[in-house]
């Protein structure tokens, strides 16, 4: 009985030994869910309400009408989702700004300004929208990246 014990206490130390996400159930939010986006764009609501010019200037630089965008998905801060749920077959990529990938769902390091493929969409993260605009370097790093996806 107590090599039993033992053992399950080895074998649970040597193969549980990593992080567990949770990712959220069927969540709330103020998605639209008549979205036929192509592209889904993740950000706080506090930062959207003190930076919605910039976020209006980022998504008409990528060739969409900001009045009429309807993939923005705002959260609440420290709100988790399933970013999967809210996409669609016409989802081409997920922009996140300033939410940590674990927050929508994805158990994977990313880093910033980079783009990341799956076999149904991409994913782009980047800092929030308040350092965005402060810094020239962030603003950079994201044009560079977004001229590559939409060009």
């Amino acid at each position: 009985m107590v090599i039993g014990i033992i053992t399950a206490y080895i074998l649970k130390e040597a193969f549980f030994d990593f992080d567990f996400y949770k990712i959220a159930d069927h969540s709330e939010t103020n998605a639209r869910e008549d979205s036929t986006s192509s592209v889904l764009v993740f950000v706080y609501e506090q930062d959207y309400e003190t930076q919605k010019e910039l976020l209006g200037k980022i998504i008409a630089a990528i060739g969409l009408q900001a009045d009429s965008f309807k993939g923005l998905v705002l959260l609440k801060k420290g709100e988790e989702l399933n970013a999967n749920e809210l996409t669609t077959v016409s989802t081409s990529i997920l922009v996140a700004f300033g939410i940590a990938p674990s927050k929508l769902g994805f158990n994977a390091a990313f880093k910033a300004y980079r783009t990341y493929r799956s076999e149904s969409y991409s994913i782009l993260l980047s800092h929030s929208l308040q350092k965005l605009s402060t810094s020239k370097e962030h603003k950079m790093a994201l044009w560079s990246e977004l001229q590559k996806e939409f060009a």
